[in-house]
């Protein structure tokens, strides 16, 4: 068959620790599809830009100096976002959108993990939602390349599991 090598990221767009460039892209599929809604990103970009940092190290800390209420609102808006653009329909012109808003909001779920797996009683074992994103995003890619089409999977071991992570 010969032919063409595509080139997917699996990850959140940006970083592990920022939000913004899936929100970003979010935001310019709603300005064309539901502009009333892109007021909602905006609520979203805000929330979270008191945590975010390209670094996903840095992140995890800014978002546990922030107070419960305010991690709450920062979730909060992420799944409004992702509430918007699932109101869209499941038009193939739309998964991509829902899957950076969905990303969105697991790297937000991710924060929260890497604090409880950190903190001083650690749950037993633990289940990464940045790890289910990458695994959703080879859904993805199989659904809108085709069944047949082959995929080479790069990731670090870390993100290739089978068991959840124990402590």
């Amino acid at each position: 068959r010969g032919g063409r090598v595509r080139f997917v990221g699996l990850d959140v767009p940006g970083s592990g620790g920022n939000p913004e460039p899936a929100l970003r892209r979010v935001r310019d599929h709603l300005a064309a599809h539901a502009p009333g809604a892109v007021a909602d990103v905006d609520a979203a970009l805000a929330a979270t830009g008191a945590y975010a940092a390209a670094n996903n190290g840095a992140a995890p800390a800014r978002h546990a100096a922030l107070d419960g209420p305010r991690r709450d609102a920062a979730t909060a808006a992420l799944a409004r976002v992702l509430l918007r653009v699932e109101a869209l329909g499941p038009g193939a012109q739309h998964r991509v959108a829902r899957h950076h808003a969905l990303g969105a909001l697991r790297l937000d779920e991710q924060v929260r993990e890497l604090l409880a797996v950190t903190g001083p009683d650690p749950p037993a074992h633990a289940v990464s939602s940045r790890d289910v994103y990458m695994a959703e995003t080879v859904r993805l890619v199989r659904e809108l390349l085709g069944r047949d089409e082959r995929i080479v999977l790069l990731a670090h071991n870390g993100h290739i599991q089978r068991v959840p992570l124990a402590f």
